[in-house]
């Protein structure tokens, strides 16, 4: 579809992982189920790699069974922000998350919801691939996600087809309940 997406890899082995990180110097995982998840033991500590995005480093990799359960692995980006875009038939409603202001939410931010969240206007050309892409999978909503890197790249992430827009519209202003209503009349 002609949009920028991160190096990402589908594994179960650590072998294949450890070759990513080699090739992208950093690494973060994220959850591809809400079932399965990454464990990760040393003497009496134990530590879950689950829901929220998390940083492989080569410390963490160390102790990383030989296999696992299936999980996503993309190369880490260098954020400037992050954009949280609702889609409705048609409709882009786009928000940048400051995420990059605090540790805690440097990585994932929904670790910390205090980040400050504003409007934000994707370029014409991209708010027209992202109709395209959803047209072709046959979805007429959902939340996507971006990175809008420190070299001003926007890197699509992931679409949720049951995204949350609450998210969005409130801190935007976008009354997107509204629009979910008139949507739901004239198309219902």
């Amino acid at each position: 579809m002609g949009i920028d997406i991160p190096a990402t890899l589908i594994t179960n082995k650590k072998k294949q992982v450890e070759t990513f990180l080699l090739n992208k110097d950093k690494l973060i995982t994220k959850s591809i189920s809400e079932i399965f998840d990454i464990r990760v033991s040393s003497d009496d500590n134990e530590e879950v790699y689950l829901n929220y995005t998390e940083e492989i480093t080569t410390n963490v990799l160390d102790k990383i069974p030989e296999t696992f359960a299936y999980s996503l692995f993309q190369e880490k980006l260098d954020k400037d922000l992050e954009i949280r875009a609702f889609y409705l038939n048609g409709k882009v409603y786009s928000m940048a998350i400051f995420s990059q202001l605090g540790s805690t939410s440097s990585t994932d931010f929904r670790k910390d919801f205090k980040n400050r969240r504003v409007p934000y206007q994707l370029s014409s050309i991209l708010e027209e691939k992202i109709t395209n892409l959803m047209e072709l999978i046959g979805l007429n909503t959902g939340s996507i996600d971006f990175v809008k890197t420190n070299d001003s790249r926007i890197v699509f992430l992931e679409i949720n087809p049951t995204g949350q827009y609450g998210m969005t519209s409130y801190p935007c202003n976008y009354h997107l309940d509204k629009e979910i209503s008139k949507y739901l009349i004239n198309n219902g």
